[in-house]
């Protein structure tokens, strides 16, 4: 019980260090007046994500199912889908604020200078490493085979139905 209040109080400090510094970083990477996302801005904040996601997966792994490589396992995969995703979909909100919302998604996602292809796998790839933390929670103990083919099914399918969602 003391362990896991430990770890949740560094969570919460944890997540206001990185929201300050997530700040500064958006200050110092867009110096225009109309806050614009760079290509840098956006790739530095999805590498400090993908720093976050695999954290958070391995002590979820180590905590919760006493196996910090299933939990790096699923880390990987959230890391990788988060850096993958995180540009392309701000990139998709920068074009629809721009529009108004008028424009719709397929087309706001052709827009993006961000892989489309990369994007969508990006967030099947986050999907799938949750369905592999679920997976080990399921089974009587974290199974690494199956919750990495799991993990991937899942990434698959969810890559396939937003690339199909979006005519790429």
């Amino acid at each position: 019980m003391f362990l896991w209040s430990v770890v949740r109080r560094a969570t919460e400090l944890g997540n206001k260090y990185i929201d300050f510094c997530a700040l500064r970083v958006i200050r110092w990477c867009m110096p225009s007046e109309e806050m614009q996302a760079s290509e840098r801005s956006l790739t530095m904040l999805a590498s400090g994500s993908a720093v976050m996601h695999f954290v958070a997966f391995t002590a979820v792994g180590y905590v919760a199912l006493e196996s910090i490589t299933y939990g790096a396992v699923a880390g990987v995969l959230s890391a990788l889908g988060s850096f993958f995703f995180l540009p392309w979909f701000i990139g998709i909100s920068s074009v629809q604020s721009d529009d108004g919302d008028q424009i719709p998604f397929a087309e706001a996602a052709a827009r993006v200078p961000a892989s489309t292809q990369l994007g969508t796998l990006g967030g099947g790839l986050e999907a799938g490493s949750v369905v592999m933390l679920a997976l080990g929670f399921a089974t009587d103990g974290p199974n690494l085979l199956y919750g990495i083919a799991g993990g991937l099914a899942a990434a698959l399918v969810i890559h396939l139905g937003w690339s199909m969602l979006v005519n790429r």
